[in-house]
């Protein structure tokens, strides 16, 4: 039997949390990976306990957190390309997350009340270098273990239920009308300071030319042979990806316009937790992994959740509600923070909903490759091999049902385009 890998230690971890520990020191720490295979690929995450002391060394107490570096595995690592990535998750954990906590306690809004998706950062940095000005093997990230204070993961090979999927949209659309109201309030300090750290980016453009080429024939020959799928529908499927590659191509930064706001631009299953109560009851939402975090239009990261990572059937059936209740919420926040939303109305919302939609198509089948690899099939080293997500073998059983489903969808509310 293979010992469970240990993760390397984490260089001068006191220098990076002291500041934030209110005056206390690090004694000790110990660490074990915190992902399975296959749960996460931009990061090399750890769980970490941190033993600290206060000024005077006569109290210790333990701090559960999660230290995120770069990933081990050479391939992931050009791929999510740090230099953009960390840069852009350490600034929405360092510098966003309390921005928004400001503009909401300028709201009135007490801490009962607000809102806030992101863990507490307890750090990070660039490089171990003083005055580093690229990111390298030294960078680091140090968060509260949300785990530890009740939230889970959901299960990517189920999606979540329906109660669930209310909190999630609930979540989210808050999430993004503090954005909406954030730079509409604080214009010229949300250009300056923040606009720079989301522009445009794709994942793909790392990958080896005939990997990608392969990655897209694979994805279409299989849509091709569908039950279902006919010549024009086909046809539709083919200019979807062709506008999705469009879009992801396009690095000049999105315009403002009503919808546009900070999308995660990665919002599925594993890249959320979920707090439940006593009697399993979904409380709210925390996001996680904001590493291709990208000013854009809202709506990707609502079409890309609700096709993705809620159960078919309840997708299926509730989508319009789903889409609503987002408006709803959306609308609802911005006025709770002292906005005018005499523009937003749901008419508008419909048209951008209509128009962007499938830009994320292609996000999305590529994506359901990722959530179907079957758990028995991931090796357990940590360092996931790429060529699993070229043969749909190693996908669960219901892979062709939920990838019709998800074209079924796109051509039942007119997402696609002739």
């Amino acid at each position: 039997m293979s010992s469970k890998p240990q993760p390397p230690a984490i260089p001068n971890f006191g220098e990076l949390i002291e500041p934030f520990l209110d005056g206390k020191k690090l004694v000790s720490y110990e660490s074990e990976y915190f992902t399975a295979p296959g749960d996460n690929y931009g990061s090399t995450i750890f769980k970490v306990v941190a033993t600290v002391q206060n000024a005077n060394g006569t109290e210790k107490t333990n701090l559960d957190l999660i230290a995120k570096l770069l990933p081990e595995n050479e391939f992931f690592r050009q791929m999510f390309q740090p230099e953009r990535t960390f840069r852009t998750e350490k600034h929405c954990y360092m510098k966003i997350a309390p921005d928004f906590i400001r503009l909401q306690k300028e709201a009135g809004l007490s801490d009962n009340e607000m809102t806030n998706v992101f863990a507490k950062c307890y750090g990070g940095r660039i490089s171990l270098k003083k005055n580093a000005d690229k990111v390298d093997s030294g960078a680091a990230l140090i968060l509260d273990n949300l785990a530890t204070a009740g939230y889970v993961m959901g299960d990517r090979l189920k999606g979540f239920d329906y109660e669930t999927t209310v909190v999630i949209i609930r979540d989210l659309a808050r999430f993004h009308a503090t954005c909406v109201a954030y730079r509409t309030k604080y214009p010229e300090e949300f250009e300056k300071y923040s606009k720079s750290f989301l522009k445009p980016f794709a994942v793909d453009h790392a990958l080896p030319e005939d990997m990608r080429t392969q990655m897209i024939e694979d994805n279409l020959n299989i849509m091709k042979n569908l039950p279902g799928v006919n010549d024009e529908l086909f046809e539709k499927i083919k200019i979807a990806f062709s506008l999705s590659d469009e879009h992801v191509n396009n690095l000049e930064p999105r315009p403002d316009s009503l919808f546009t706001a900070i999308a995660h631009n990665d919002f599925w299953t594993n890249n959320m937790m979920i707090r439940y109560d006593a009697q399993g009851k979904p409380l709210d939402m925390k996001m996680v992994d904001f590493q291709i975090a990208t000013y854009d239009s809202l709506i990707h990261d609502l079409v890309f959740f609700l096709a993705l990572s809620v159960q078919t059937d309840i997708m299926k059936t509730k989508f319009d509600d789903f889409v609503e209740q987002y408006y709803n919420q959306f609308i609802t926040w911005l006025e709770r923070l002292g906005c005018d939303t005499t523009n937003y109305s749901f008419e508008k919302f419909d048209e951008e909903l209509h128009q962007i939609a499938v830009l994320q198509f292609q996000h999305v089948v590529v994506m359901h490759r990722v959530l179907s690899l079957r758990k028995d099939k991931l090796p357990e080293d940590q360092l996931t091999d790429v060529d699993l997500l070229m043969n749909t073998e190693n996908f669960a059983h219901n892979y062709f049902d939920k990838l019709h489903d998800i074209i079924k969808l796109f051509e039942e509310k007119h997402f696609f385009r002739e």
